[in-house]
């Protein structure tokens, strides 16, 4: 998700945003992937400890779903 596009969701300034963003980058739950038209501009994308989550999270439902 671009800044630009969750600014206009109203999720705070951009201040807010900027420091929500690279608190996340500390806990290793979201990466910065820069786009190649545009260095400028990059893709918030899961982290390493986001897809360990969400992997044992889609694990846990698919064992409940099978009973």
């Amino acid at each position: 998700m671009f800044i630009a596009y969750v600014h206009t969701l109203s999720y705070g300034s951009p201040a807010t945003i900027h420091k929500r963003i690279h608190k996340l980058l500390a806990l290793e739950l979201v990466a910065l992937e820069a786009q190649a038209a545009d260095s400028r501009k990059r893709l918030v994308v899961p982290g390493k400890l986001a897809m360990t989550y969400f992997t044992a999270v889609a694990k846990t439902l698919r064992k409940t779903a099978a009973r």
